[in-house]
């Protein structure tokens, strides 16, 4: 999986797409806290073929989703691409540690768990300094910030959980329908080839 092949490269355009539908469906509990499975499409690309994926997927996916809200490109722009990122991440560094092991994050359910609620809690710290400092570099009063920290703790990890009971069934249908490959069926394939 080192090399990225065209397979790869489309399977990485499709889930950035994915990132930014299901951006687009998302669920407004309080002003600027919202429900949205995005990271699900930077969960799976960690997963598939570890942290550089994923953090395009988040880089690209965040980029289209900040340009067709209603904020636009703005001076900020670059500040709201940083959490989803760092999804990509804490999830992708820890796939990648499993990977290196010849195992998969999927076939460790609690781990895998930990790792997407850990991730969930760094992208929520990592929202409430960006709206800090989007506040302070724009101008506008920032005392809300520290109010809406608490609620977006608990939309973070409700989001996170619904995420994680998800994922595991999800990686290992895209594994047994063979989009997927594990690596050591790869590593099969290359055998028998040559």
């Amino acid at each position: 999986m080192g090399k990225f092949s065209v397979r790869r490269i489309c399977i990485d355009g499709m889930l950035a797409a994915i990132y930014c539908v299901l951006s687009v469906a998302s669920f407004t509990i309080a002003p600027n806290v919202q429900i949205t499975f995005a990271g699900l499409a930077i969960i799976v690309a960690a997963m598939c073929f570890g942290t550089v994926d994923a953090v395009f997927i988040a880089f690209i996916g965040a980029f289209i989703s900040q340009l067709r809200s209603s904020y636009g490109l703005t001076i900020t722009t670059p500040l709201w691409m940083i959490p989803p990122m760092l999804r990509g991440v804490v999830v992708g560094v820890v796939a990648d540690i499993y990977r290196h092991h010849k195992q998969y994050l999927e076939d460790h359910p609690i781990a895998s768990s930990i790792t997407i609620l850990g991730a969930a809690l760094t992208v929520t710290l990592a929202n409430t300094l960006v709206m800090y400092l989007d506040a302070v570099i724009i101008g506008y009063t920032y005392t809300w910030v520290l109010v809406q920290f608490f609620i977006r703790i608990g939309v973070g990890l409700l989001e996170a959980t619904i995420i994680a009971i998800v994922t595991i069934p999800l990686m290992k249908a895209l594994r047994k329908s063979g989009l997927i490959e594990r690596a050591k069926d790869q590593a099969e394939k290359v055998k028998e080839q040559q």
